[in-house]
C-alpha cells in the first residue's frame, strides 16, 4: 500500500513562495494599469471626452426606507460576481453584478428568464433583465442615458452602487449621474401574489427643472416557454 505523501516545510515554503510571486504579479498589474489612466491623454468619442471613472469599491451597512442593507459603492470597479435573492415562497432568482439574470419558480422548467450558467449570465446584461434609456432635456440639450450600461461608462461622470438587505430578499441597484443631475435605481424583490417585482425610481439631484422620456422595461422574457409548459400541462392533464 502507497504511504500517503505528508507536505514537508519545504513543501510549504514552496507554496509559500508561489503565493507571494502570484499577489505581487497581481499587485504589479494594478500598479501598472493605475499609472496607464493616471498618464493617459485625453481620448474623444466624437465630441465627448471619455471619463476616467476608475475608483475602489468599498462597503457599508446602511439604512434604506428604515431598512437595513449592505452596500457596495462602485462596485463596477470589482470582478463581477454572482448573488441569490432569498423568497419566503418558491421563487429563485440568481443575478449578476452586471444585472444579467435569471430567476423563475419551482424549477428551470418555469423560468421567467432564460436559464443560463452564470458566465452566460454574466455576459448577458444587455440583452436580458432590465432595460432603461432615457432621453434628458437640460439647458436647451437633449441628453441620451442608458444607465448601467457599458457603452455609456465613460460618456459620464457616474457613481454606481448595489445594496442588498440583511434579510436577503431584496435587491437595490443604484446608478448617479452627476452630469446630468440625476439618479436612477430598481430594486428586485418576490410577492406571492405578484411574483417577481422591478420596481424603478428617477431622482432629480439637481436644482434644475428637468423633462424626461422614459423607457423602462424588461428583456428577453421566457414567456413563450411558460405558455409552451402551460398547454402542454393542460394537453396532458386531458389524458
Amino acid at each position: 500500500m502507497r504511504k500517503k505523501h505528508e507536505p514537508t516545510v519545504s513543501d510549504q515554503r514552496e507554496i509559500n513562495t508561489k503565493h507571494e510571486t502570484r499577489n505581487t504579479k497581481h499587485k504589479t498589474q494594478n500598479t501598472e494599469h493605475k499609472t496607464f489612466f493616471n498618464n493617459m491623454k485625453q481620448i474623444f468619442i466624437a465630441n465627448n471626452p471619455i471619463v476616467n471613472n476608475s475608483k475602489k469599491a468599498s462597503g457599508k451597512f446602511v439604512s434604506i426606507d428604515n431598512e437595513r442593507f449592505y452596500e457596495i459603492q462602485n462596485f463596477d470597479a470589482m470582478q463581477a460576481f454572482f448573488i441569490s435573492l432569498a423568497s419566503e415562497s418558491n421563487h429563485w432568482l440568481y443575478i449578476s453584478s452586471t444585472g444579467g439574470l435569471t430567476a423563475g419558480r419551482k424549477s428551470p422548467e418555469w423560468a421567467l428568464f432564460p436559464y443560463y450558467t452564470d458566465d452566460k449570465i454574466t455576459d448577458g446584461h444587455d440583452t436580458t433583465g432590465s432595460k432603461t434609456i432615457l432621453h434628458v432635456e437640460k439647458e436647451g440639450k437633449t441628453y441620451l442615458w442608458e444607465p448601467f450600461s457599458i457603452r455609456f461608462a465613460n460618456l459620464y461622470n457616474t457613481t454606481r452602487s448595489i445594496a442588498k438587505n440583511t434579510v436577503g430578499n431584496k435587491l437595490i441597484f443604484s446608478e448617479t449621474n452627476h452630469d446630468l443631475g440625476l439618479g436612477y435605481s430598481y430594486m428586485w424583490t418576490t410577492s406571492e401574489k405578484f411574483g417577481f417585482i422591478k420596481k424603478a425610481s428617477i431622482t432629480n439631484l439637481s436644482n434644475q427643472p428637468i423633462k424626461l422620456n422614459v423607457l423602462d422595461g424588461l428583456q428577453n422574457l421566457a414567456y413563450l416557454s411558460l405558455l409552451g409548459n402551460r398547454s402542454e400541462e393542460r394537453r396532458v392533464g386531458k389524458e
